[in-house]
């Protein structure tokens, strides 16, 4: 999967970041992070594709959990609205 090989190799590995959570910021715009990159907000930004539905369904299935931000769908609905009990 692109979001673990990048967490893995790059951020951990490379940058040497443990703590993701108090390092990254997330944005699902592209323009946006161009835009903290060239202003100095932020010093680096890594673009991805995303995460095809397919590859969240076989997580999904397998009782895992995808990776922090790794997922973005819109438009997004209500949290109560589309979370139920499912039973297997």
């Amino acid at each position: 999967m692109d979001v673990t090989l990048v967490q893995d190799t790059i951020i951990k590995k490379l940058f040497k970041i443990d703590n993701i959570a108090n390092h990254i910021s997330y944005t699902a715009y592209a323009d946006d992070a161009f835009v903290h990159v060239n202003d100095g907000t932020e010093r680096v930004a890594i673009l991805m594709n995303p995460t095809p539905v397919e590859q969240v369904l076989e997580v999904a299935m397998e009782g895992k959990t995808m990776p922090q931000k790794s997922t973005y769908f819109y438009p997004k609905m209500a949290t109560g609205f589309v979370l139920n009990l499912l039973n297997r």
